[in-house]
């Protein structure tokens, strides 16, 4: 360990990594010698010692000599930066992890240095961008936390305020309600648009039945008294953009937007194709395994049991941001919630849809997501395959170009 509190470790392929006080990597050097007696690189590393000055002293084991390091203009920054941190001044440590950053932009070491600075001179914003940068959810959480608790100080009473003032709206409503019953006029009012407008009842009272009633939304959307194919295939397209719209719009603390190696167009298509898969491959177990349904009814029931999904994943966007990581338990509750009664809507969608029994059912969603993989793999196999086929039909065709034109 050194005298700015970072220490030093010896990796099996000869390099020396150095890391802050905090266990953050800072860089690496070094190497491993490979039936070459060049300087710089070791055998076997036995002993790292330090001085005041920064150099560094290592100890080859089996060549039988010690290799002496000087700290670059670039180590003595960094050293000096994690110096002045562990020494209380702040200001000093974020102007020389500014000057690493400016001799290496995107450095995430540099990142976190002014990130920790920031944070303990309490400029909280400043410090949750540059944690942003880094991926560190956990301590840009931190800084949200602080930031919040700052907001709720400057404006309890106007928060305070608000509730009053809902409450008070509330209960003028109820009164109101008693003594003119100006609901019924609205009830009846929104009852006729329903009327000449089927389609929003089938996507607004039919879809909520269903989540409310899931075994008698099942039964009237099998009948067709209630749902139809338009509606569902509305719900579909709206369950994929608040599936979509709300990845991108979660808070960084609970994993939200699109970041390298994860692209909206690749998030969109691991989401339909398992999607689809799971419709047909449900349809094509129930034809074989007794099952009532038509493929139509499948279409429409399934959609229909996104309703849950589509009205309710929303607020946990709203709740992401308003949510700490130390909530996070909280918040993966809901989420947990929120999808498995979605998955309930589709279990009692299948069940009452193909009249089986409950044993019958879970066979029958077992026997998809076998179907699903095996397509998944096939798909796989085919696209390895048709590569391979267009990469030797180019090579024969660059071959036979050459040679025709030599």
């Amino acid at each position: 360990m050194t005298e700015n509190g970072s220490y030093y470790a010896v990796t099996s392929n000869g390099y020396i990594d150095e890391y802050s006080s905090e266990g953050v990597f800072l860089y690496q050097f070094g190497g491993r010698a490979s039936n070459s007696d060049r300087n710089g690189v070791m055998t076997v590393v036995s002993a790292v010692e330090s001085d005041e000055d920064g150099n560094i002293y290592l100890l080859d084991k089996e060549r039988g000599l010690i290799q002496v390091w000087s700290p670059t203009d670039f180590a003595d920054l960094v050293n000096s930066a994690n110096s002045a941190y562990n020494a209380g001044s702040y200001e000093e440590s974020l102007a020389a992890w500014g000057e690493v950053l400016r001799m290496s932009p995107n450095t995430y070491m540099a990142n976190v240095g002014c990130a920790d600075s920031l944070f303990q001179l309490m400029r909280y914003e400043e410090a949750a961008e540059y944690y942003k940068l880094c991926g560190e959810r956990e301590r840009y959480s931190d800084c949200f936390w602080e930031m919040r608790s700052e907001w709720m100080r400057r404006n309890i009473e106007w928060v305070l305020l608000a509730v009053l003032i809902l409450f008070a709206i509330g209960l003028a409503d109820h009164f109101a309600r008693r003594r003119w019953a100006y609901h019924e006029y609205v009830s009846e009012a929104v009852d006729g648009f329903k009327g000449r407008h089927p389609l929003v009842k089938q996507l607004t009272t039919d879809s909520w039945y269903m989540v409310l009633h899931p075994i008698d939304g099942a039964y009237y959307i099998k009948q067709k008294d209630r749902g139809s194919f338009a509606a569902a295939s509305i719900l579909y397209v709206t369950a994929f953009a608040v599936s979509m719209v709300c990845r991108g719009l979660t808070s960084f603390v609970f994993g939200g937007g699109y970041w390298i190696g994860s692209s909206p167009l690749a998030v969109a298509l691991i989401q339909l194709g398992p999607a689809a898969l799971f419709l047909v491959g449900t349809y094509l177990i129930s034809a074989i395994n007794e099952g009532k349904a038509t493929f139509r009814q499948m279409y429409v029931i399934l959609g229909y049991s996104l309703t849950a999904f589509i009205v309710l994943w929303p607020f946990m966007v709203v709740l992401s941001y308003l949510l700490t990581w130390t909530e996070v338990f909280m918040y993966d509750l809901l989420c947990g919630l929120i999808l498995g009664y979605t998955g309930v809507l589709v279990f009692i969608s299948i069940r009452e849809t193909n009249m089986y029994t409950i044993p019958k059912t879970i066979t029958n969603v077992l026997l998809t997501l076998f179907f699903m993989a095996m397509a998944i793999i096939a798909a796989a196999v085919l696209f390895i395959l048709w590569r391979e086929l267009l990469s030797f039909v180019l090579e024969v065709f660059e071959e036979v170009r050459y040679r025709a034109f030599q």
